[in-house]
């Protein structure tokens, strides 16, 4: 176990102990809204949906137009490509992406590829994942450096589905 500190408001500091590998991320909309996400790996990556609240505009403005302000690593990657027949709607496409069909409500991270008469709504795909053809994804998460083959279903019925498949690797 390791101390965690983490500060909840400009007046107090909290200290928890969690597992190593714990993230604790503290997200505050405006001065006085304020939610704690606590993950750890992937069992636990977007329970409750709380990395898809980035879709809704007040929290998407309040963390990249307003303060604190968000700084990554930079990746020498081209910006997102949408190809002829691309639908994405509400999502959030990150560089090195290459979207030839319907993304909706979605994340998707670095590199991702989605093959032609794919559907992907309500879904985290992480770094570095090819979508084959004619798939659909609903209600997921994907995880990093997966390849998902053509023709294939997954669909979180009552919540969320961890997706990880063992497939040959297609690299982008």
């Amino acid at each position: 176990m390791d101390l965690h500190e983490t500060r909840i408001s400009e007046h107090g500091t909290a200290f928890v102990s969690l597992p190593s590998g714990t993230t604790v991320t503290s997200h505050r909309i405006g001065r006085q809204e304020e939610y704690i996400a606590i993950t750890s790996g992937s069992q636990h990556y977007g329970m409750g949906y709380e990395t898809l609240d980035f879709l809704k505009p007040e929290v998407r403005n309040y963390f990249f137009k307003e303060e604190p302000g968000i700084f990554s690593k930079v990746d020498d990657l081209p910006p997102a490509k949408y190809n002829a027949g691309s639908d994405v709607k509400n999502s959030l496409i990150a560089s090195g992406c290459i979207i030839n069909s319907k993304v909706e409500n979605s994340i998707l991270f670095k590199k991702v590829f989605v093959g032609k008469n794919c559907v992907i709504k309500n879904s985290i795909i992480l770094n570095d994942v090819y979508i084959g053809d004619n798939t659909h994804i609903e209600n997921c998460i994907v995880e990093s450096r997966d390849t998902l083959k053509a023709n294939t279903y997954y669909c979180g019925e009552n919540g969320i589905k961890i997706v990880s498949e063992n497939n040959e690797r297609y690299v982008l």
